[in-house]
């Protein structure tokens, strides 16, 4: 059924934006901003309230500024020590160093980090062709915008895209290659623009994309790693779907969509104050930042959460990553519709499927198809028993929240999907996707619903009626409930957790334990047979 009361805006914004739209300006920049909080976007570009210096920001110019000047002016095959530590005197910039103490430490981390890229530098056979050039590149209704740092001609003639980075976390190819969604890993998003600009603006194919990550760090001593990737004839996909993603980013700031949108990154955020979601949380220094993925691992591996969370090692993609990302996003978007059907269609909620499909992962063609003609049937299946009788518009999607709990953490998630009933009612659904299905006391047992119970009065203002959990893959929804003794069993819970990590960090102990999930661990460890042989090698 069509609601009528939907056309006559949507003609108006058709013509409107026929008539008066102008083409939006975007830079990598910017739709990272806008990605991450479009409130925080209207205050630093629309507005444009200053942000708050950064010692960080200073440090990153110069050693960008040193290595533009040296490049410039020198052979570094045939330049000395001498030239690239002297335009990077020249280059210094010390505006919001807290102290002198606090900018010797910065410019004796840049020496080392020069030092170490002299040597390299010494023996490229790349011949450098540009740098810092600018692009303008007009795609529908905005333009790109941006400044790419050096381009390089290969020795078989090619075309190399370089980009520096002067943090300290390092991406493997695997990342760069495989991001989740188009604009969500940083590096990727920055590589895939400047792969657009370099096809639009000099008609050339792209060899390699690199990112130079200046500070990495290899035994304890300083030594520039350059990740480097590729961009195939088959990413046509790929490349439409960040112009996609770039679109509709397009279209939400000239709608002026600025709503804000809480995140782990909001406490590092310069407007904070300014925000009307932002609270802050007392002696939050003196916390442990928690979630139930943290909490979790390291209740079942402690040696794996000190590699994912402080080692910070990049996990490889995996079929039940993407998969599971795949069929979230799309109920997602699926969930916000509010266009002029009562019900949307069939045909939309799988051409939103299709959108979003990420095809990473996969051991092989044979394998992707495999899981995707699985979702396909999760889709149908779903629509036919859940949606076709009546679809009603989520109140609440992947709603964030971050609230001390305890005495020693603080705890951070976000909600699925929270549906307020005809009736008033509210209810919580979790979409699961794994391959085996629980038993009812897994169900209760499960400390994800418990905090998502816990935290409702506090950043909903109610409680939730009923907990649902829809396991897709089977078709059925299972109903759990929370009392308040369980709430206190998950604070002490989270307490004892709490203190057995920052024990664990101070020792330096994080010890290797069996559990059902080792089958999918990307660590190379002496337990994963005995694991295997005890829970079996389907990953979950």
């Amino acid at each position: 059924m069509i609601r009528f009361k939907k056309i006559v805006p949507l003609i108006a914004r058709f013509i409107s934006d026929l008539l008066l739209r102008k083409p939006t300006r975007l830079s990598y920049s910017k739709i990272g901003t806008y990605n991450q909080c479009p409130l925080k976007y209207r205050y630093q570009y629309i507005e444009r309230r200053p942000t708050k210096p950064s010692p960080h920001l200073d440090f990153g110019s110069t050693i960008h500024n040193t290595l533009r000047d040296y490049h410039s002016a020198f052979d570094p095959r045939k330049a000395e020590l001498e030239d690239l530590m002297a335009a990077y005197q020249r280059n210094w910039i010390a505006t919001a160093y807290k102290d002198n103490e606090e900018e010797e430490r910065y410019r004796e981390q840049g020496r080392h980090i020069l030092e170490a890229y002299y040597e390299q530098a010494k023996a490229d056979p790349n011949q450098v062709l540009y740098l810092e050039e600018s692009f303008r590149v007009k795609i529908g209704d905005y333009e790109l915008v941006g400044k790419i740092d050096r381009i390089d001609r290969l020795p078989d003639g090619g075309w190399e895209i370089i980009d520096y980075k002067t943090s300290r976390t390092v991406k493997d190819e695997s990342e760069l290659e495989s991001p989740l969604h188009p604009t969500e890993v940083q590096e990727t998003l920055q590589l895939d623009i400047y792969y657009i600009a370099c096809q639009e603006n000099w008609r050339r194919e792209p060899k390699r994309l690199s990112i130079y990550y200046l500070a990495a760090q290899e035994n304890g001593r300083h030594r520039p790693r350059k990740v480097s990737v590729s961009r195939s004839a088959g990413e046509a996909q790929r490349i439409k779907a960040l112009k996609r993603a770039i679109h509709n980013i397009a279209q939400g700031i000239q709608r002026k969509d600025f709503f804000p949108n809480p995140g782990p990154l909001c406490g590092w955020c310069d407007y904070k104050e300014l925000c009307p979601e932002f609270k802050e949380i007392p002696e939050a220094k003196e916390r442990l930042r928690l979630s139930y993925s943290k909490m979790s691992m390291f209740q079942r591996c402690p040696t794996q959460y000190k590699a994912v969370y402080i080692d910070k090692l990049p996990m490889k993609p995996r079929p039940f990553f993407s998969f599971g990302s795949s069929i979230h996003t799309t109920f997602e978007e699926f969930y916000d519709y509010d266009g002029l059907f009562t019900t949307p269609p069939l045909r939309y909620l799988l051409r939103l499927y299709n959108k979003h499909w990420i095809p990473v992962g996969y051991r092989n063609r044979k394998e992707e198809k495999r899981y995707y003609q699985d979702g396909l049937k999760i889709m149908k299946d779903y629509y036919q028993k859940f949606i076709k009788k009546g679809f009603q518009r989520a109140m609440y999607l992947e709603k964030y929240f971050e609230l001390p709990m305890g005495q020693k953490a603080i705890m951070i998630g976000y909600m699925d999907r929270v549906d307020e009933l005809p009736d008033g009612s509210h209810v919580l659904i979790d979409y699961k996707t794994e391959p085996r299905e629980p038993t009812q006391e897994d169900l209760d047992k499960d400390l994800q619903f418990t905090i998502y119970h816990w935290a409702a009065p506090i950043v909903l203002g109610f409680t939730f009626d009923k907990l649902y959990f829809d396991y897709l893959r089977f078709g059925k929804r299972w109903e759990t409930e929370r009392t308040q003794e369980d709430v206190e069993r998950l604070i002490m819970a989270v307490d004892q957790v709490a203190e057995d990590i920052r024990r664990a960090t101070e020792l330096n102990d994080f010890p290797r334990k069996i559990n059902k999930y080792c089958a999918s661990c990307d660590l190379e460890c002496p337990l994963k047979k005995e694991a295997i042989e005890k829970y079996g090698s389907l990953e979950v």
